[in-house]
Order: C-alpha cells, then sequence, then structure tokens
C-alpha cells in the first residue's frame, strides 16, 4: 500500500515538475515585445524583442536568435528587418545561399548607413557566410539580399543577437 502512495505521489510531483517548464516557457513568449513589419511586396516579418523578459528560470540568456527565415523572393530581392539594443547590441547574421548564381549582401541602419567594411559582400553560389559586428550598437537593421542575375532567392537567414561579442564568438 505504501508503494502504491508514494508512486502516485511521485507521479504527480513529475507531472507538476514538466508542467512548469512549458509554463515559464509561455509566459516568457507572451512577454516578447513583437513588431510586425510588411514591406512593399506584402511579405511580412516578425521581429521578437526579448528585453521585457530576458530571463528564463531566473538566469538572464546571453544570446536569441531573432530572425530564422527563408531568402525566397521571386524577385531576386529580398530585405529581412531586425533590431538592437542597449541589452542584446551584438549580432551575428548567418546568410546560406543554396541557389546557382552568386548573391549581393548589404546591411544598413534606419538612416541607410552602410554597416559593413566591404559593401556589398558577395556570397557565391552554394556557399554561406557569417557577418558579426564588432562594435556595440542599437536600432533597426536591415539585411538586403539580392542575386545577381535576378533570379529568384533560395536560402536561408538566421540572426543571433547577444548580449557581448564574446557570446557570439562562443555561440
Amino acid at each position: 500500500m505504501k508503494k502504491k502512495i508514494l508512486s502516485v505521489v511521485m507521479a504527480c510531483v513529475m507531472a507538476v515538475s514538466c508542467c512548469s517548464g512549458v509554463m515559464a516557457m509561455a509566459a516568457y513568449n507572451d512577454n516578447l515585445q513583437t513588431t510586425t513589419i510588411e514591406t512593399n511586396d506584402g511579405v511580412i516579418f516578425e521581429i521578437k524583442d526579448g528585453v521585457e523578459d530576458s530571463f528564463v528560470g531566473g538566469m538572464r540568456r546571453d544570446s536569441y536568435i531573432a530572425v530564422d527565415s527563408y531568402l525566397n523572393d521571386k524577385s531576386g530581392s529580398q530585405t529581412i528587418p531586425f533590431r538592437t539594443n542597449s541589452d542584446y547590441p551584438y549580432y551575428r547574421v548567418f546568410v546560406s545561399n543554396t541557389s546557382k548564381t552568386s548573391y549581393n549582401i548589404t546591411l544598413t541602419d534606419a538612416s541607410g548607413k552602410n554597416q559593413l567594411t566591404s559593401s556589398p559582400i558577395t556570397l557565391g553560389a552554394g556557399r554561406h557566410t557569417n557577418i558579426t559586428n564588432s562594435n556595440a550598437a542599437s536600432g533597426m537593421r536591415y539585411l538586403t539580399v539580392t542575386a545577381q542575375d535576378g533570379s529568384a532567392l533560395d536560402g536561408t537567414v538566421r540572426i543571433r543577437l547577444a548580449s557581448s561579442a564574446d557570446e557570439l564568438a562562443n555561440g
């Protein structure tokens, strides 16, 4: 009888502990600020900003993926907006080109100022690249990927924001 009672108690404890983690993540996701941007060609991007609640399980996250998107624009050019802020002023942009043509990549701030040391970056067909900022910056950024021959884009973009440059190097 004691074993049955102990088994029931343990099952209840396990159920509560499993649910608390799910509820914590749900609560965290509810606190993300979401900015929706619709481009002229009708493409909609959602930017999730974790500044309001950057703590999960009592620990501050050092970095997170702000953008995980496909490059699939049929016109051959796609702009991906993202925002850095004082809590996450560093970023690493990963671009993968799975097409058969080279891409030009530019990165600008809200005023249109170039954020790359050499612009545009040329990314060959079937290649990928990482772009990492070395100086803390906050505000809107715009990554533009354009096919050199105007053909449809094919690839992915992933943008990680971090609280320090070291976090990007280690993550």
